[in-house]
């Protein structure tokens, strides 16, 4: 979901009990990738955090996985995301989505609720013919959405996705109140930024939208742009607006023979007024390509480039800069020094830029957990893994893994001290986790219990001053 300038732009559509309560539980009415057409299998997923470091300056990296969400049919499903706020008047974020296996895959991304808004694209398109063209040959439609969600997109527009490209969401009318139809148990809708931009954050009432960058996938790559359902404004049972409200989605689908692999890049850069991204490249990178991306984003009086291995640990070089280790930004203004970031590598160059680090990760087994709802003095959890004494991992987040289902959580260090010559590592917030007897249970929502040991990983973070 993406949210920026005051209002939302790509989001979901909420619980409702209308006839597209379905479509609103299936896995393409989420942005999201949906693999060969299907579902994703809920409750018996179990997602991973990789690595999550929001405390760079103005950089924020995260990366998630769950092969689960199709068991047996993916090999890897993996989100990589960075958030660019160092210029607050002109935000990006990189979405880099990795999926294997399967014979189609289709990358979902949906436009507002709040608001009426349009959606173009600088590729030529053409109709496609049919009410509900996106039905596979031999599916009908259903008033039970959930069996045949593809059938929603209507006004369906195509275009061969045979290079790099951009599409523009555009909000319609963003600093008036829409109409809105909450149902008769529902408060009156007040005149707040929930239903308007607000006028006196935005006095000259410009352009709000987001403008996407894709970097063509290979293969038969297809964009298709259409219209989809977009009952939250109707009200949770349904009114006249239910059917007649609309919000832009588009598929980006790429399709090939069993075992796909597919690595697709966006760059979503909301706008007050209009873009101001000038370029954005793929860099060609030494090796196997496939093993990492590179980019290279241009703005005005800068160049940024981002680094990203799509192993666990990867040399990733181009011509502009080199990374070793999982991921290296570097920005360089038209004029002044560049800056750069570092996470869970050891070194990052980029012309006269050099950044290092003496280890790129830390990797241990919890043994305790000392938390201060049970009364202990910290909120800590206990290893025999050296690690820095003192503030050197004050802010760095470490992921723990739990027992043998490798479901993992983010934690935030606030510092490391040693406890009866063990290693303490104190943390910002309770842990939520109790250890006892090879069994590690959480205390909060979801409490989920597992089995085996309970490892850690820090990845270590460098950044220029």
């Amino acid at each position: 979901m993406l949210w920026a300038f005051g209002s939302e732009f790509f989001t979901d559509i909420g619980y409702n009990k209308t006839r597209y309560r379905g479509y609103g539980n299936s896995t393409l009415s989420h942005n999201t990738v949906v693999m060969d057409r299907v579902a994703q299998k809920g409750t018996d997923t179990k997602g991973r955090i990789l690595f999550y470091e929001p405390n760079f300056h103005g950089i924020t990296v995260l990366q998630v996985e769950d092969c689960g969400a199709y068991e047996g049919k993916a090999s890897r499903y993996r989100r990589t995301l960075l958030l660019n706020t160092r210029d607050p008047d002109a935000p990006y974020l990189v979405d880099v989505f990795e999926v294997h296996g399967g014979q189609m895959h289709d990358y979902a991304l949906h436009g507002p609720t709040l608001f009426d808004a349009s959606l173009e694209t600088d590729l030529p398109v053409t109709p496609v013919a049919g009410e509900r063209p996106l039905l596979a040959p031999g599916e009908e439609w259903s008033d039970d959405t959930s069996l045949c969600p593809y059938g929603v997109f209507k006004n369906v527009r195509r275009a061969v996705a045979d290079k790099d490209f951009h599409v523009t969401f555009k909000l319609l009318r963003p600093f008036e109140r829409p109409e809105v139809k909450l149902g008769e148990r529902s408060k009156p809708a007040p005149d707040t930024f929930h239903y308007a931009v607000d006028p006196l954050n935005y006095a000259k009432q410009l352009e709000l939208g987001v403008q996407t960058h894709f970097i063509s996938p290979p293969g038969e790559a297809e964009l298709f742009l259409a219209e989809t359902p977009s009952p939250t404004r109707g009200g949770l049972m349904g009114s006249d607006l239910t059917e007649k409200l609309k919000r832009p989605s588009l598929l980006l689908r790429n399709q090939g023979k069993d075992g796909l692999r597919s690595v697709i890049i966006a760059v979503h850069e909301p706008f007050y007024g209009k873009p101001k991204i000038t370029s954005v490249k793929r860099l060609q990178t030494v090796g196997d390509a496939d093993s990492s991306v590179a980019l290279q984003i241009g703005a005005p009086g800068r160049l940024d480039t981002v680094l990203l291995s799509l192993s666990e640990y990867l040399t990733v070089t181009t011509d502009v800069a080199s990374l070793n280790g999982r991921f290296g930004f570097v920005t360089k203004p038209a004029m002044g020094q560049g800056s750069g970031c570092l996470l869970g590598g050891t070194a990052l160059s980029s012309g006269s830029l050099r950044l290092s680090a003496p280890a790129a990760t830390y990797r241990g087994i919890i043994e305790a957990v000392s938390d201060c709802w049970d009364g202990a003095r910290v909120n800590a959890f206990i290893t025999t893994t050296e690690l820095p004494l003192g503030d050197t991992l004050k802010g760095t987040w470490m992921v723990v893994s739990f027992g043998e289902e490798g479901a993992s959580e983010a934690y935030e260090i606030e510092h490391v001290e040693m406890k009866e010559s063990r290693t303490c590592i104190v943390l910002k917030d309770s842990p939520g986790l109790r250890i006892k007897g090879g069994e590690s249970r959480e205390t909060f929502f979801p409490r989920r219990q597992f089995e085996g040991e309970v490892r850690f990983t820090i990845h270590i973070r460098t950044e220029t001053k």
